[in-house]
């Protein structure tokens, strides 16, 4: 977590500069790749983040697909139709819930998300030493709770 710093421990602007600078270059050849990614199996940014959402979280409605990705029922629905269209989800019934549906990750969908992976880990096993992984996550999810609500609107 994030503690606050006296002014002597913060970090000076030099660094803080050259901090932001490696996070954007970063950020740049990740949508880079990205959009490489979205080419190769022909689904979007969005689509593509519901596919690894799948995975990790395994089946569910598309209100809990909806509520992890922060996007609304309409959109869902449109993301849904595409990925089913490509073979990539499966939608069924809910047998606890007749209003709703569930949806899965179809082998296919499996195939896309073992591809991305596969490059992802190949990338950060050839930077991130293993043992840094979890520091790394920690600070990442320590910054994203840090940015105000008010600032990512």
């Amino acid at each position: 977590m994030i503690t606050t710093q006296s002014a002597a421990e913060a970090p000076d602007e030099t660094s803080v500069h050259h901090l932001l600078g490696a996070f954007q270059r970063f950020q740049g050849q990740n949508e880079r790749m990205t959009s490489q990614l979205i080419v190769e199996h022909g689904v979007g940014a969005v689509e593509l983040r519901a596919l690894l959402t799948l995975r990790v979280h395994g089946e569910m409605t598309l209100t809990r697909l909806g509520q992890l990705l922060c996007q609304i029922p309409s959109t869902i629905t449109f993301l849904a139709d595409r990925l089913e269209k490509a073979g990539y989800l499966a939608r069924r019934p809910n047998p606890t819930d007749r209003r709703s549906l569930l949806v899965s990750l179809t082998s296919d969908g499996g195939e896309v998300v073992a591809d991305i992976w596969k490059r992802y880990r190949l990338l950060f096993s050839t930077v991130v030493d293993r043992d840094d992984v979890g520091r790394l996550t920690r600070v990442f999810d320590d910054l994203s709770a840090a940015i105000p609500v008010e600032a990512t609107r």
